[in-house]
């Protein structure tokens, strides 16, 4: 996760929308990014970690995550969301917003798909499968 990804999700978010809207757009920012620098989200991911993964690098993820971490907790602020752990609710949705890239970048779903599945997506994420 580069420069521009963490700047293109953190440029998408805008903390006046409902929390919906706010996560549809951050989430498609990161899977436009994703589709389209599917080696370097791998490269990301896989290095993290490492001890000599580069500090930038390190540093781009944790400011994506940041963002989606902020995305959280303002939602818990305003009562869109559950109570609970952010940094837990957070691993939840970027857990689900990485598989669906992941699923992109590695053919297993349509790019387009992906993209035009990103406020469904977001949708049952925040609501659920269960019918009501």
């Amino acid at each position: 996760m580069g420069r521009g990804e963490a700047d293109a999700a953190v440029g998408a978010d805008d903390p006046a929308l409902p929390l919906e809207k706010r996560l549809t757009a951050l989430a498609r920012a990161y899977l436009a990014f994703s589709i389209d620098n599917a080696e370097l989200l791998e490269l990301m991911y896989a290095r993290k970690h490492e001890p000599d993964a580069s500090e930038q690098l390190a540093a781009a993820v944790d400011r994506t995550v940041g963002s989606l971490e902020r995305v959280i907790a303002d939602a818990q602020e305003r009562g869109e969301i559950i109570a609970g752990d952010p940094q837990y609710l957070t691993l939840v949705t970027g857990a689900t917003l990485q598989g669906i890239a992941s699923f992109a970048a590695g053919g297993m779903l349509a790019p387009e798909a992906a993209l035009d599945g990103t406020e469904e997506f977001v949708h049952l994420l925040l609501h659920g499968l269960k019918p009501r």
